[in-house]
């Protein structure tokens, strides 16, 4: 039984790990009037739905429109800091690519 637990921790930690390359932010949003029920991005003049999504144009990312308590927000999903380690070093990705395949990555000997 110890050695099944130890194998379930293992694969929890690498899961986690996984799940932490990546920086989530939520920013609250001010209603526009003509759009009552939707984010309103002032910097891209549109407004999105609850729920819909689209790639950031300044910067390797995600934004998601959500509602929260009494609130819309639109939360930024955007690449992890990278900590390279030795043999290993940071590569590029393609900057066009959508999120999260234009974030660098590691790839180490």
């Amino acid at each position: 039984m110890g050695h099944a637990v130890g194998i379930f921790l293992s694969c929890l930690l690498v899961l986690l790990a996984h799940q932490c390359e990546a920086a989530i932010i939520n920013e609250e949003v001010t209603v526009n009037p003509k759009y009552p029920n939707a984010c309103w991005v002032q910097e891209e003049m549109k407004a999105y739905k609850v729920g819909e999504t689209w790639q950031m144009s300044k910067t390797c990312g995600r934004s998601t429109c959500i509602q929260g308590d009494g609130a819309l927000f639109v939360q930024h999903n955007t690449c992890g800091v990278i900590a390279v380690g030795p043999g290993c070093q940071r590569v590029e990705n393609k900057r066009e690519a959508d999120y999260p395949d234009c974030c660098p990555s590691l790839k180490c000997s």
